[in-house]
Formats: structure tokens, sequence, C-alpha cells
């Protein structure tokens, strides 16, 4: 998922410089003196960029250096070295990778989908498409794809009609694919957010992230309290009222 991380760093490099970026509230930090909270908030955001930049690039680094070791010995007949470097390489393969720059979170909650249009059409078409291939060999590939496609979809097309469904898309392939629990959260918020009438049960599905996934009770809270409050299902406001009584009881 390498092309997606780059995605999310490009996107986001570009709504800093439009002024477009989201990510800090004006109560996370304490603005320099001097400075305005936007142009403090977008000076944390490049910072954030650039610390991400670095920790992508050095997991590249080390992996290509683990590669050439393993061929070292290869080639050198040191078998106990060899299985050793091998041993490391599977390691670093297997370490769960994070996205922290997310599309979504750059955006904002602000976005409403008002527009047809031609360009994002094609591009949910495809993504769908994809989506939907029923290739279990091939799943997590046409599932990146899709995820792929929904993205440039809501990064370019910010009025489109498709932005809610393809951020409600995106937090499913996180969720069920990519097991990114963090960012499916972020995607099922901003679905209701950009679209409060949404069918997708958006509201329930971000709050049972939080609450069974995350663990963020405080967060949960909030979450349940929307779905209770808005959900269009009655079981899911059913559902969110009890977890909400719950989440009171312990103390949130």
């Amino acid at each position: 998922m390498k092309v997606l991380r780059i995605i999310g760093l490009a996107v986001a490099a570009a709504l800093v410089g439009t002024g477009g970026w989201r990510l800090f509230s004006t109560a996370a930090f304490i603005p320099s003196a001097g400075a305005s909270a936007a142009e403090t908030r977008e000076q944390m955001a490049r910072d954030e960029i650039a610390l991400v930049e670095e920790v992508v690039s050095a997991r590249e680094s080390y992996l290509r250096n683990i590669e050439k070791l393993v061929d070292f010995y290869t080639r050198t007949g040191n078998t106990l070295k060899l299985r050793m470097a091998q041993a490391e390489r599977e390691t670093l393969i297997r370490v769960k990778q994070h996205d922290y720059v997310i599309v979504a979170e750059a955006l904002g909650p602000d976005l409403r989908p008002r527009k047809i249009i031609p360009e994002a059409e094609k591009l949910y078409e495809q993504a769908r498409h994809h989506d939907n291939l029923q290739d279990p060999a091939r799943k997590k590939e046409n599932k990146g794809k899709a995820l792929e496609l929904y993205l440039q979809l809501v990064s370019r097309y910010h009025e489109s009609i498709r932005i809610a469904d393809a951020a409600y898309y995106a937090g499913d392939i996180y969720e069920t694919v990519l097991e990114d629990y963090y960012s499916a959260m972020v995607y099922f918020e901003r679905t209701y957010q950009w679209d409060p009438l949404t069918s997708h049960p958006a509201r329930i599905r971000a709050a049972r992230l939080a609450y069974y996934k995350l663990k963020d009770m405080k967060k949960a809270k909030g979450l349940y309290e929307e779905a209770q409050k808005s959900s269009p299902v009655e079981s899911h406001r059913t559902e969110a009222g009890a977890l909400v009584n719950l989440l009171k009881a312990w103390g949130y």
C-alpha cells in the first residue's frame, strides 16, 4: 500500500499550501508569539508531514539494506547469518505500518456533495468495479486499487455527489481489509459529516471502532451520542443509547 501513503502525503502537502489543512484544532497547541492560529496549524501540519516522510523513508531504507545483507550472505555461503538476516527481514515485513497522514483528516469535515461531476463519476464507477470483484486470490490487490480511486475522488472533487459514498467505502476497506481502524473511523466520520442524510451505517461503525478496536472510551461516547441522535436505523440508535449509558456509568 505504499502508493496510498504517497497519495496521502502529497494531498496533505497540497492542502497545507492552500490553507485547507484541518487536522489540528486551535485548542491543540499554543501559538508562537506573533503567529496566527492558521499559520501555526499549517506549520504543525508541515512538521507532521516532514516527520512522516522521514519515517517512510527510513522504513524503505532499512528494508533495502536488509535485502542487501540477505543477498550478501547468500553469495558468500554464510548460512547461519543468512538465516538471521532472513528472520529480521520477515519480522520487518510483518510489522504493521500506519498511515499517519490521512486524506480525510486533511480535507476536514465541511465538504458537501453538491454536483454531478463526470470525472468523479468515472472514478467512482472504476472504484466500485474493483471493490466488487470476486477473486479471493487478488482480494487485497483489488481492494487496494479501489481504495486508491476512492481517495483520488475525495481529494480531487470536493463537491462531487460521490464524496460521502467514497468515504464510506474507503472506511470499509480500511477496517475489513487493512485493519487500520483509526483511518476507518475517520472515513466513517467524514461520511456523515459530509452528508448528514447518508443512508450508510457510518455513525454506528465509527462508534464501534472507537469502542471495540481503538479502546478510546471518550471518543466512543461522543460517537455513540451522535449515532443515538442521528442514525437512520432504530436498532443502531438503541445500541448507541445502551453504550452511552454504560460509558456514563463508567465515568466517561
